[in-house]
């Protein structure tokens, strides 16, 4: 719902949209590394920065990369993201 929202705003009021999807990474953070959502959120995340900033976009995609690789018994397979 943040990165959503911060999406749909980051044109008209960009810091706004930062903080957003700051507060979204910090949430997404607050979920048990075990728990498949983790890596779903930070691609979230991750998404919304690369539509708001650029420079900050590989900063959260190894974040998601890194939860992903975190989790135990994940297979390239098996993931739904």
């Amino acid at each position: 719902m943040l990165t959503e929202s911060a999406k749909l705003i980051f044109k008209t009021d960009r810091d706004k949209a930062l903080e957003l999807v700051d507060e979204a990474g910090t949430e997404a953070r607050r979920i048990e590394v075990s728990d498949p959502a983790l890596p779903r959120a930070l691609i979230a995340v991750a998404y919304a920065v690369n539509a708001i900033d650029r420079e900050r976009v590989w900063d959260a995609t190894f974040d998601a990369v890194k939860a992903a690789n975190s989790r135990k018994g994940l297979r390239a397979k098996t993931a739904r993201w």
